[in-house]
């Protein structure tokens, strides 16, 4: 909050750390843990893939585009596979 005024669920955060890495949102993929993660994640047009069970407070991630029970096992494949299969939203303009 103190690099960019905001804090989740805002969708400043992810806005800015778009802009500071030159990332377009439909290039984008987010993991997330937090209601307020998910909440930011699609209010700023991302695709979010939410991690249940990894947050203490047992955060409903439900919002997310997909869940994951663990990133233990990801790879590189099955993430080709998961945005093939998620097309990515219309881009928000900010």
């Amino acid at each position: 909050v103190e690099d960019y005024g905001e804090s989740k669920p805002s969708p400043v955060p992810y806005r800015e750390a778009l802009k500071r890495f030159r990332a377009r949102p439909e290039a984008t993929v987010v993991f997330e843990d937090s209601k307020a993660g998910v909440d930011s994640a699609l209010a700023a047009g991302l695709r979010v893939i939410g991690v249940q069970g990894q947050s203490p407070l047992g955060e409903n991630v439900a919002r997310a585009t997909s869940q994951i029970e663990s990133v233990a096992r990801l790879s590189p494949a099955w993430l080709r596979s998961w945005d093939a299969a998620h097309p990515s939203p219309t881009s928000h303009p900010f």
